[in-house]
């Protein structure tokens, strides 16, 4: 009698167990801003596609001319290279000159679910804590993470630090006539002839 009993009450039981193994199974339902945030990664990762230029780099530190930075972006695939270069006015023992700073890498790169850009190195290297020292991108610094604003041809990139650096999109590329004509005449030897009557 106890064993029907027992057995009884444990098929009772079943259906409440599958339903709660069901509810466990299913996924908890979304935010309305946990799915703008998803919505928005998804948008900024197929719209960051494509190659970027460089106009205006703004950091708390100092007043920085534009002519004084230049700057190239390009994402692909899940890959970006970003090339940023910065000159500036320094007076040493010879009088005055200039003194350039530089970042260049290739790195994998994801729209985070905050909505940053995350960067993580494939090769990279800059001089930015010692002009005349290399410095490659390992260990901490092989990662980066910057605050992301994207319209169609407009690309906004914050550093945690506050420099900012502010992209176009770059038109579709062609290969120009002159250079066409340039490579034409290294192949003939023009190009080293001019640079020899010059001297």
């Amino acid at each position: 009698m106890k064993l029907t009993l027992l057995l009884l009450g444990g098929l009772l039981l079943l259906p409440t167990f599958a339903r709660h193994r069901q509810q466990d199974d299913e996924p908890a339902p979304s935010s309305p801003f946990t799915s703008f945030l998803a919505d928005e990664a998804a948008r900024i990762t197929k719209d960051i596609e494509g190659a970027w230029t460089l106009l205006v780099f703004d950091t708390p530190e100092e007043v920085v001319e534009p002519e004084d930075f230049r700057g190239y972006a390009q994402f692909h695939d899940g890959y970006c290279t970003l090339i940023l270069i910065g000159a500036e006015p320094v007076r040493d023992f010879f009088g005055d000159d200039t003194a350039y700073t530089f970042l260049s890498g290739a790195y994998r790169y994801r729209i985070g679910e905050s909505g940053t850009l995350q960067l993580s190195s494939v090769v990279g290297f800059d001089n930015l804590d010692e002009p005349g020292a290399l410095s490659f991108h390992t260990g901490p610094d092989a990662t980066r993470e910057y605050e992301i604003q994207l319209t169609d041809n407009s690309l906004r990139l914050r550093e945690p630090g506050g420099d900012t650096f502010e992209f176009r999109r770059l038109p579709k590329s062609t290969f120009s006539s002159h250079d066409l004509e340039s490579l034409r005449l290294q192949r003939n030897g023009a190009w080293f002839d001019e640079e020899d009557d010059g001297q």
